[in-house]
């Protein structure tokens, strides 16, 4: 599926390329070049909209070229090996403290991103020239044309050391970390047709434009032109880097298209094993993933946990909402015992956490559980689907603000769901009989230290729920809910939990589906 796979697009038009022109918001036609802005240009918001529009009203054609033979035929770890001299990163000895390294094509970044830089309101291309990269071996035949595959933001230290904040890639994805993690979740700004029974409709980013920023701003601001079938789009990231990197997204879409399912927000991770899995994975490493859970907080301000695994068959979960006031995808467990990994360093991994800015309606978040048996599958995803429909020749507009972080700015003031763990019901217990055990934490749950009577309020949709026991740990300040679920003439099983006091909710709410 495009949403969650390493690949790009296939090339569907003919090996027929374009080369992209924003003076006078114009797209021609040419063979065997990249898109790239032709010199230096004028460039700002409104020039980029006007391509965007410009561009869904042509014939559709994929921008994106095949990778190089050269490359293509060398074995993959020397690919691995292939990084820009640092001194052609760019704007490394300037004060303002972000460095940018270009990024080469191989196999497991095989798309093609035209890159610009801006400077007084100018855009002047980035070229590509292997003279500015290191191979493990010789230098291998490649020519200007066959372009980069992205680039990395860097931040300088208070030692001045480099630090990587994100990173953009073609065909469509993006990704950041907060001070002292490493790379895991990633994002794109639209995904179309991914759960309609159809295969995802490919998307592709064919330019970016970088603003250098002044020694006033503490952001990075990247413009960039979307591509696919269904429609086009004008987007705006700023960049602020910190403890949590936030990322401050503008997307105009412009539809070519009649488009009844798509998805704004869209982000996927890896979860291999966790404590909710039922496959079995002959692995050292107790759990293997850079998400537990995702997390919502509805439009009616309920705070929702769903936790998440690597699941026997495909399973797509829709949470209808009205102006959601934020979704993502969570690393609740940070610590390193969990995953005995000092190579990947999964509890490092950033959280991304979505706050939607202005009015998002009707719509749904959607979950996708898709088996995988590899840690680089991205097999974990989510987005915000409308529930209206995009009708041909029509835009629409969302704003949302993402935080790539250890834990998000917004919680719930409630105890929290630390752990999720399921198994046999008992010795004899029948195979439609499951046990559960969620482990809520907070000192909401021991006010001042204090016990309290407390009941754990649960349910199963077509099930039935027996055994229920809390279990208090005042020592650690956590709950532990214990109890059966039995199924009723239903494979699926939609669980709820909730623990109350006195009558009045005291933890977010746990939801989980059970394939008896």
């Amino acid at each position: 599926m495009g949403l969650l796979g390493a690949s790009a697009p296939a090339i569907r038009s003919g090996g027929a390329l374009a080369a992209l022109s924003l003076l006078g918001s114009s797209i021609a036609a040419q063979e065997k070049q990249p898109p790239a802005p032709a010199g230096s240009e004028k460039f700002d918001a409104a020039s980029l909209l006007s391509a965007a529009r410009d561009l869904a009203k042509r014939n559709f054609k994929w921008f994106t070229t095949p990778l190089p033979a050269a490359i293509a035929n060398m074995p993959p770890a020397e690919q691995s090996r292939i990084k820009a001299k640092p001194e052609h990163f760019i704007w490394a000895d300037s004060p303002t403290g972000f460095v940018i390294e270009p990024v080469h094509r191989t196999r497991l970044t095989p798309g093609t991103l035209t890159v610009s830089l801006l400077e007084g309101g100018r855009a002047n291309p980035l070229p590509f020239n292997p003279a500015h990269f290191v191979y493990p071996a010789a230098q291998p035949a490649l020519k200007p044309t066959d372009g980069l595959a992205g680039f990395t933001v860097h931040v300088r230290d208070e030692k001045g050391q480099l630090s990587p904040v994100c990173q953009f890639l073609a065909p469509d994805i993006y990704q950041a970390v907060g001070r002292r993690q490493t790379f895991g979740i990633v994002a794109r700004p639209v995904s179309i047709r991914t759960v309609d029974g159809k295969a995802e409709e490919p998307v592709e980013i064919i330019a970016a434009w970088i603003e250098k920023p002044t020694l006033a701003q503490k952001a990075l601001v990247v413009h960039a032109l979307m591509n696919s079938k269904a429609m086009t789009a004008a987007l705006r990231f700023t960049i602020h880097p910190g403890i949590a990197t936030i990322i401050d997204t503008e997307c105009t879409l412009i539809a070519r298209r009649e488009i009844k399912e798509f998805g704004v927000g869209a982000m996927s991770a890896t979860h291999l094993s966790g404590s909710l899995n039922s496959r079995h994975l002959d692995d050292v490493r107790p759990e293997i993933h850079d998400c537990d859970g995702l997390q919502l907080r509805t439009g009616t301000s309920e705070w929702i946990w769903r936790p998440v695994a690597n699941r026997q068959r495909l399973q797509v979960s829709g949470f209808l909402d009205k102006n959601p006031r934020g979704f993502g995808l969570l690393q609740r467990d940070r610590r390193f015992e969990s995953y005995l990994d000092p190579e990947n360093q999964w509890q490092r991994r950033p959280s991304l956490w979505i706050e939607p800015i202005g009015q998002w309606e009707d719509g749904q978040v959607n979950l996708l559980e898709i088996p995988s048996n590899s840690p680089i599958n991205k097999n974990i995803g989510c987005y915000w689907r409308p529930a209206a429909v995009l009708k041909a020749n029509s835009e629409a507009r969302y704003v949302y603000r993402q935080f790539w972080c250890w834990t998000p700015p917004d919680r719930p003031q409630l105890a929290i769901v630390t752990r999720t763990r399921q198994g046999k019901a008992g010795n004899g217990a029948p195979a439609t009989r499951r046990r559960f055990l969620v482990q809520f934490s907070g000192s909401h749950l021991f006010p001042g230290g204090r016990d309290q009577a407390m009941e754990a309020k649960a349910s199963a949709a077509n099930g039935k729920v027996e055994k229920v026991a809390v279990y208090k740990s005042p020592e650690d300040k956590a709950v532990r809910v214990v109890f059966d679920v039995s199924a009723a003439g239903s494979a699926v099983v939609e669980l709820r939990l909730q623990l109350e006091s006195a009558g009045q909710v005291i933890s977010e709410t746990w939801l989980y589906r059970w394939i008896a």
